[in-house]
């Protein structure tokens, strides 16, 4: 079944649950999104080399999701329209990319829908790419929205986010996935600035944006 996904709008708010293919597909929808950077107490950043159906074999920061809908059985294999019609937003809140658990209920079976929080999604990311636990405080540097096409031989796709940077420090053992990327390295972050800055093309479209949020 595919991911579901969070559609909102420029300012974060939520607007509806999307299939996440819905999300990249031609110019997409804004959706929620979060790019993870983990230092150490050197003042280095960890780097990893993408593994990605578009964006291959170029630098990243650590890691990269979005925050995640749990659809319930009573509507989780309908299609997007039936999904909408069986959702109601209860609440309508600014705050609500903070903290999205519990914004929105289930027609049909009356229960909360239950969304990741940005902290969720997060370690939940470290750990599919990294294996890393709990790394205690995680906190929001900054945000961003950004829009970035790609032709493909099967179709016009895109990422169209409102992007997160969640930061957090880390000294720990690294065991990159080998499904999430080709390599890491920890580097000094004022020699990643300069890197990116100089030399764009061999970095993520969002590792770009959250270098700004950096500088």
């Amino acid at each position: 079944m595919s991911q579901v996904i969070l559609e909102v709008s420029d300012d974060g708010n939520f607007l509806k649950y999307i299939p996440k293919e819905i999300g990249h597909k031609g110019k997409g929808r804004r959706h929620l999104a979060i790019a993870v950077l983990l230092f150490n107490s050197k003042g280095q950043v960890l780097l990893q080399k993408r593994k990605h159906k578009i964006f291959d074999n170029i630098w990243d920061i650590t890691g990269a999701t979005h925050p995640l809908h749990q659809p319930h059985l009573c509507h989780s294999e309908r299609s997007e329209e039936s999904q909408d019609s069986n959702i109601e937003i209860t609440t309508s809140s600014s705050t609500f990319a903070q903290s999205p658990r519990n914004d929105k209920r289930c027609k049909a079976c009356k229960q909360d829908n239950i969304d990741e929080t940005l902290k969720e999604a997060t370690l939940r990311c470290l750990k599919e790419e990294w294996d890393i636990g709990d790394i205690g405080d995680i906190a929001v540097l900054g945000k961003f929205n950004y829009f970035s096409p790609y032709h493909t031989v099967q179709g016009d796709y895109c990422e169209n986010e409102h992007c997160f940077l969640m930061v957090g420090e880390y000294n720990g053992e690294v065991r990159l996935n080998p499904q999430s990327g080709y390599e890491y390295k920890w580097v000094d972050k004022e020699e990643f600035l300069k890197d990116i800055k100089l030399n764009p093309k061999n970095f993520t479209p969002w590792a770009i944006e959250s270098a700004r949020i950096l500088i």
